[in-house]
């Protein structure tokens, strides 16, 4: 029977002592094996690829993920792997032997065919989207931690239907830019979660994703409480999540629920040749199919056709998301590749605080869907990040058991297991945190140290609703994950790979805290006044029909002038008012200058408010006392006040509504339950966990938040120095669009020049902890601060896309990248740089942001 590859290869864990390569196949392989040969360098900087492989010992492990799904993590080994099943190789194992460094490796995956003969990779369909310029199989370039130096292509956030360029895009280009250039080609492509959205599925996805589970692992997957999820509605899965599994995502309309679904979204993302099934017939659902299988159908024709023109622009996306799957699968198969998850790989919110944890864990639907979402986490992700530790039997039979009727084993060996942090081999060795599975829950406060010398006091923040990332057993793991990474005892820095940013918006405090309860306030009491308003507006427009009425409605026109007087006085007291408030929230907060574009608007809308209210007083007093001189004359003065009116309501207060609407915008940014600064004490276990390293420097990779930026940072921790590089790249595709979009542009536009550099003092008392800001004073003795800091975002240098942005960086240069990218970190010594590259729509790379240390402002 031919072999069909489902997805793959992708290089795993690679040092220069092994090489794993993950696989997925449609049959078993009758005993695969890893080769390895090394180049030798040709004519012209070319290298040329030598016929023998190396003396390598070669094993793999094998899990049966469905009735035809085979998964194998394949190694070329310079020793034995105990506990795997190993390979005849027709040579000779030399114990001495170890991977060059020096020269791009190539591999092939050779198994026993049919009859005598042997087949490898270059036999199947699709070879040819394996490979790099210039090479005749999948390469690879194992990093050399001797020569202190370390590249990598690290990103996050891949939605099928996203806005923007696939950041896969960006790392294909680089690699064949770079594939013969073993200076600089990359050495380790570093995934920071979200590579899959389980909760957030496309309407024109989810039938595509269900037929396909059904050829690759099984047509009657059942879950506790949904005995049929086959027969779902397109878009019903909302309701079903929140009602039945206890889940909270509000994008569920296709939540992902069978292990098979799990398992086929990540095989459309890697694998384009996928998406027509294993033996074609399989498509993605026209628009009208969709439109047709809708859980909840639009009536009216204008609601159809607006619903219709979603659903194609959603498809369009899906299939740029197709093409680029070749781009991803090529990137994947020619670098050694890590991963760890976020929330979306399982669902949005997950574990999001002790009450959803405990309230999930309780319910057997939403419990089965977390173990079915964890279980293809592992088999597609995890599995190669540290193949021995993540190899347990335990773990590789828990699928087939599963698949066999054990409903449960998905729940014992995967939602019970909590150390998915890990390290990578080699040298530097990065470490990436696990902020989800293992997190702890803070009972008290956050104390803020407020007000000017002599007056300062604690005000309580609670905090109590936010987790803490990590509990303290995960603590002790991470610490433990980074003090193995600096045995080598290097001059590298400590390197971190965090899903969330450590530094960020969330991290200005003035974001956080200004005008919170004055915005709401103000917002609602605006929209009191428009309500009560717009009866002025009806009435007036009644009071046109007929002009010889106009004499009975005198007595009410004037008594609606008397309340509008009012209700200008008022309205312009009470902006006043939140004038005041502001500006005395912003001078405690000693940020005036973040504030101040908002204090300044609303003076001068107020200003504009007794203006127009003025005339138009003026000119609704003088109809009132021609009412009984009714003629066309004054007919047309009438409409006119009304028009007025009209466009007073619908324009002078929008504006003032939106002013208020922005600052709102801006520290919903900021306020993020799940962001480090959420609970302060996240942030301080960190802080403290690098520290104790004894490293003078570390790198933190994040993501999560859908756009790039740079923060330095300089840390003491007591007594202990450390400066830290937090470089985040976000979103590999998923741009932000709309009013986060817009959001997106307040925030370019308002953090500029908040940057930084911020002071920060904290002290710790158990889990509380205490805030102020450098030089305020505090209300009582507390003694040296356990911790301080000092940390600034820093400048966008890169290579503009047009004239007018690189008018634009001179002139005031971002803090905030937006487009979809793929960040590249290179380490050399003292030298730190990070540059986030942008897929252009010619198919090339631009640097759009770009920051290097030593040089940096802390």
């Amino acid at each position: 029977m031919a072999q069909q590859i489902i997805a793959g290869p992708i290089v795993r864990a690679t040092s220069e002592n092994a090489l794993w390569v993950w696989l997925a196949t449609k049959e078993p392989l009758d005993n695969p094996r890893c080769l390895v040969y090394p180049h030798e360098k040709a004519q012209r900087g070319r290298w040329r690829r030598l016929s023998t492989p190396l003396a390598l010992w070669s094993g793999y492990y094998h899990v049966q993920a469905g009735q035809n799904l085979h998964v194998y993590l394949i190694a070329a080994s310079a020793a034995v792997v105990a506990d795997a099943t190993e390979s005849p190789i027709p040579h000779t194992l030399s114990p001495s032997i170890a991977l060059p460094t020096d020269k791009p490796l190539a591999y092939d995956i050779r198994w026993q065919g049919e009859g005598d003969g042997t087949k490898g990779l270059s036999d199947l369909d699709g070879y040819g989207d394996l490979l790099l310029s210039h090479f005749d199989m999948p390469t690879v370039l194992v990093g050399d931690g001797r020569a202190g130096r370390f590249r990598a292509l690290y990103g996050s956030c891949r939605k099928a239907h996203g806005h923007g360029r696939d950041g896969m895009l960006a790392a294909e280009q680089q690699l064949n830019l770079q594939g013969g250039d073993v200076r600089n080609r990359p050495t380790a492509l570093l995934l920071g979660g979200d590579q899959i959205y389980a909760d957030d599925v496309p309407d024109t996805m989810i039938r595509l994703i269900q037929a396909l589970a059904g050829q690759l692992v099984t047509n009657n997957e059942q879950l506790p409480g949904i005995s049929n999820p086959a027969s779902l509605a397109i878009g019903e899965r909302q309701s079903v999540t929140k009602d039945v599994a206890d889940l909270t995502s509000g994008h569920a309309a296709n939540h992902l629920l069978t292990f098979g679904e799990f398992v086929s979204t990540y095989v459309l993302a890697w694998n384009p040749n996928l998406w027509q099934g294993l033996n074609g017939g399989l498509s993605m659902p026209s628009v009208s199919q969709v439109l047709s299988q809708l859980h909840e159908p639009p009536s009216s024709q204008d609601e159809i056709l607006s619903r219709m023109e979603e659903i194609g622009r959603e498809r369009q996306r899906v299939e740029a998301f197709k093409r680029t799957a070749r781009s991803a699968r090529r990137s994947l198969a020619n670098i050694p590749t890590y991963m760890i998850f976020d929330d979306h790989e399982v669902t949005d919110d997950w574990n999001l605080n002790r009450t959803w944890e405990n309230k999930v864990r309780r319910n057997a639907t939403g419990k089965r869907i977390l173990s079915n979402g964890l279980a293809a986490y592992w088999l597609f992700q995890a599995w190669g990040n540290e193949p021995g530790r993540f190899s347990e039997r335990t773990m590789r039979e828990a699928i087939p058991r599963y698949l066999r009727g054990n409903g449960n084993a998905l729940e014992q060996s995967y939602l019970n297991f909590h150390d998915w942090a890990f390290r990578t081999p080699g040298n530097p060795s990065v470490v990436f945190a696990n902020l989800r599975t293992r997190r702890g829950h803070t009972r008290n406060d956050q104390r803020i140290a407020r007000g000017e010398s002599g007056e300062a006091r604690w005000e309580r923040r609670d905090v109590s609703d936010a987790p803490r990332l990590m509990n303290r057993p995960e603590r002790n793991h991470f610490r433990s994950l980074l003090g193995q990474s600096q045995s080598a005892g290097n001059n590298l820095p400590v390197i971190v790979v965090v899903p969330t940013p450590a530094y960020g918006l969330g991290s200005l405090e003035w974001v956080q805290d200004v005008g919170v309860d004055q915005i709401g306030e103000l917002r609602r009491w605006l929209e009191q006044q428009i309500r009560q308003l717009l009866p002025l507006v009806q009435a007036l427009d009644e009071m046109m029909l007929p002009f010889e009425w106009m004499r009975q409605w005198l007595q009410q026109m004037q008594r609606w002038l008397a309340r509008l007087r009012a209700m200008a006085s008022a309205l312009s007291s009470m902006a006043g008012l939140m004038t005041q408030r502001l500006r005395e929230e912003a001078r405690r907060l000693a940020m005036y200058r973040a504030v101040h574009r908002y204090i300044d608007q609303l003076e001068q809308w107020r200003a504009q408010l007794s203006r127009d209210v003025g005339e138009m007083l003026e000119d609704a007093s003088g109809i009132a006392t021609l009412l009984a001189l009714v003629n066309d004359q004054l007919a047309a003065q009438w409409q006119a006040a009304i028009d007025a009116l009209q466009a007073w309501l619908g324009v002078t207060f929008q504006v003032a509504l939106q002013q208020v609407d922005e600052l709102a915008l801006i520290r919903a940014a900021a306020v993020d339950n799940e962001s480090f600064h959420a609970d302060p004490n996240s942030h301080l276990d960190l802080l403290q966990s690098l520290a104790a390293t004894g490293a003078s420097r570390a790198v933190l990779l994040a993501g999560d938040v859908h756009y790039g930026f740079s923060v330095a940072s300089s840390v003491s921790v007591g007594g202990r120095r450390l400066r830290i590089a937090q470089f985040t790249s976000s979103a590999s595709r998923n741009e932000t669009r709309g009013t986060m979009g817009r959001l997106l542009e307040l925030l370019q536009r308002n953090v500029r020049g908040q940057g930084g550099p911020h002071e920060l003092r904290w002290w710790r008392n158990g889990a509380t902890s205490y805030l102020a800001a450098a030089g305020q004073a505090l209300p009582n003795n507390m003694g040296g601060p356990h911790i301080t800091e000092r940390y600034a975002l820093m400048n966008r240098r890169g290579v503009p896309s047009s004239v007018q942005q690189a008018i634009a960086n001179v002139v005031a240069p971002n803090l905030i990248e937006p487009s979809s990218n793929m960040g590249l970190l290179e380490v050399s010594g003292s030298r730190i740089e990070n540059r986030l590259l942008v897929p252009t729509a010619q198919g090339g790379v631009r640097v759009s942001f770009a920051t290097r240390w030593p040089g940096w402002p802390v």
